[in-house]
């Protein structure tokens, strides 16, 4: 999939805003554990395709780190793994 051309003005483009939360800074270590992802096109956001999701990590993240995004065992335990979400995060 290719994006509209660089000179294209942002509000005449379709895109989409990703957040990530992870259990941690190192991107060579640290997991993801939720996303979401909001569309727009030309410069509205598409409540329909709004998607946000838990992702269970490998590893649990530190029990410190839910002050920092809210996240706790409890909450990943039950989610499903990044390789099953990635078609979603994709689309």
């Amino acid at each position: 999939m290719s994006g509209p051309p660089d000179e294209t003005p942002w509000r005449q483009a379709a895109f989409a805003a990703v957040d990530l939360e992870t259990t941690g800074l190192d991107p060579e270590r640290d997991e993801i554990i939720s996303f979401a992802v909001v569309p727009l096109d030309e410069g509205r956001v598409r409540p329909a395709g709004l998607l946000y999701e838990l992702v269970r990590p490998e590893r649990m993240p530190p029990p410190e780190t839910i002050r920092i995004h809210g996240l706790r065992r409890a909450d990943l335990e039950e989610a499903r793994s990044l390789d099953e979400l990635l078609p979603a995060l994709r689309r």
